[in-house]
């Protein structure tokens, strides 16, 4: 299944410029990854927010949308390499113990 960006911006009826601020991506298992400006941020910054990865306005480097979905995507793929290091090490140490 090939999974796409939404735009899930907010807008009010009185909105005159329908600028996206909100972009958000759902993988296998309900894996949310939202991209998204920040109200009380940086204006020009993109932030990163992962509920299912505790991760919550993770501030992304890049300025320009597609770059910063591209990073967050790389810092959530990173993410799951560095949760899954940690798990194998977990079962090989209490296997040890056994």
């Amino acid at each position: 299944m090939k999974h796409k960006w939404q735009d899930m911006t907010s807008y009010s009826r009185d909105d005159k410029d329908r600028i996206p601020r909100t972009f958000s991506i759902e993988g296998d298992h309900h894996l949310l990854v939202v991209v998204t400006r920040w109200i009380y941020g940086d204006p020009e910054s993109w932030y990163l927010t992962c509920v299912r990865l505790g991760i919550d306005r993770h501030l992304m480097s890049n300025k320009k949308i597609d770059g910063a979905k591209h990073e967050a995507l790389i810092y959530v793929a990173r993410l799951f390499k560095v949760l899954a290091l940690a798990a194998q090490e977990m079962k090989d140490n209490a296997n040890e113990g056994s």
